[in-house]
């Protein structure tokens, strides 16, 4: 993880907002392969999830994962 702190990043002065896909969205989004990162706790996921996506529960190390996931 050290390498990852020495690379030069630009400063993030404000936090993307990104919409709320309707249900033909994000179906769509599903067809076409996206990578759905879900971020709630292991409870509700453990109550059902859609097939195929990454559960990583927020606030652990999900900055870090984000970052590593964006290299794929």
């Amino acid at each position: 993880m050290k390498h990852l702190n020495k690379e030069e990043r630009p400063l993030l002065m404000q936090i993307p907002v990104h919409p709320k896909l309707d249900p033909t969205a994000f179906q769509k989004a599903i067809d076409n392969k996206l990578l759905i990162i879900d971020t709630r706790s292991k409870d509700k996921v453990a109550k059902g999830h859609v097939a195929g996506s990454l559960h990583i529960e927020n606030g652990k190390l999900l900055s870090s994962w984000g970052r590593l996931l964006g290299r794929l």
